[in-house]
């Protein structure tokens, strides 16, 4: 029997990009779920959180076990995956008509939710950063924490870190981490980093509303609210970086 959907169920919906995204996380949690014992860890799969800037953040797994705790980064792309640690956009590429897609470099990607979440957890606890590709089509890099999903359950068995969480400090961190999840659709999230980069744009702090200036600091320019007495949102300007002129 066909379903069918309201205007409004319609843009909640994950989009095809979401959904293959979604298929790739849940072969990433059944694979811990087979390997772990179940009292264990602790897992939250799709975390959502609002940092102190009132942007929104997704990641795809907070993995937490007596070995630490790990941020992991699920990606299910199709086609061979090209890319560089300190490229900014990583490719797959397709096909025997070899179509090319670009996305964004995972190390980055990840290393902005690993700093977000030691600030939730007050920096007392180092973050793993893992980014598992589910197709099994990367170039692994297990030191760096770059695996395919066939080599998740070596990673996971065979992980070597002196530090080794009780029990108890396990359920302490995942209840002081579900204060911050929040409920929140993958389009409503996706719509909050667009407003969210959309007000920086236009001199509006995302977090107050009031009106945003620029000041140059030992580091370079920066954005911050004109109403800092009540407001502490501040934000580090990128520049942008001018292509070099092709020779003649």
């Amino acid at each position: 029997m066909r379903k069918y959907y309201s205007k409004i169920q319609l843009k909640y919906l994950p989009s095809k990009k979401r959904r293959i995204g979604i298929q790739g996380e849940k072969k990433v949690k059944k694979v811990i779920g087979k390997i772990l014992p179940k009292n264990s860890y602790k897992i939250f799969n799709n975390f959502i959180f609002i940092d102190s800037k009132n942007c929104s953040h997704q990641i795809d797994h907070i993995l937490i076990y007596k070995k630490g705790i790990f941020s992991i980064e699920t990606k299910n792309y199709s086609g061979c995956i090209e890319g560089q640690m300190n490229e900014n956009k990583w490719t797959s590429i397709m096909g025997k008509r070899k179509e090319r897609f670009s996305f964004q470099n995972p190390f980055y990607q990840n290393k902005i939710h690993v700093f977000n979440l030691k600030k939730l957890l007050n920096n007392e606890y180092e973050i793993h950063s893992l980014i598992v590709f589910a197709k099994n089509n990367t170039k692994e890099n297990a030191e760096a924490g770059l695996i395919n999903l066939r080599s998740l359950e070596t990673y996971i068995k065979k992980y070597n870190t002196e530090l080794k969480l009780t029990k108890k400090e396990i359920n302490e961190i995942y209840k002081k981490l579900k204060k911050s999840k929040i409920k929140m659709s993958n389009f409503e999230h996706v719509k909050n980093v667009k407003n969210f980069a959309n007000s920086i744009k236009n001199f509006i702090c995302p977090k107050c509303g009031s009106k945003l200036l620029q000041k140059k600091g030992p580091y370079g320019l920066f954005y911050y609210c004109s109403n800092f007495k009540n407001c502490d949102f501040k934000k580090k300007k990128k520049l942008k970086t001018k292509k070099p002129n092709s020779p003649s």
